[in-house]
């Protein structure tokens, strides 16, 4: 099997969840992103995620810092 990422820019920050696929769903700034982590409020996917990599590209493109130091 495959598994394919993809980024994209979005053209509203609103969300609408339709397909009972999702619970919840939210955008997140780099900002709060480090603060969640750093707080041990917000857990990523695990480092060999596709998720985790199309997460880490975007965060690391930011003046936030490299998103794996700020991992425990």
């Amino acid at each position: 099997s495959i598994m394919l990422g993809f980024r994209a820019d979005a053209v509203s920050d609103q969300i609408i969840i339709g397909d009972n696929e999702l619970q919840d769903a939210r955008w997140f700034s780099r900002d709060e992103i480090a603060r969640g982590l750093a707080e041990g409020a917000l857990q990523l996917p695990t480092p060999i995620s596709i998720a985790f990599c199309l997460i880490e590209d975007w965060f690391d493109e930011g003046r936030a810092g490299r998103l794996r130091a700020l991992l425990p």
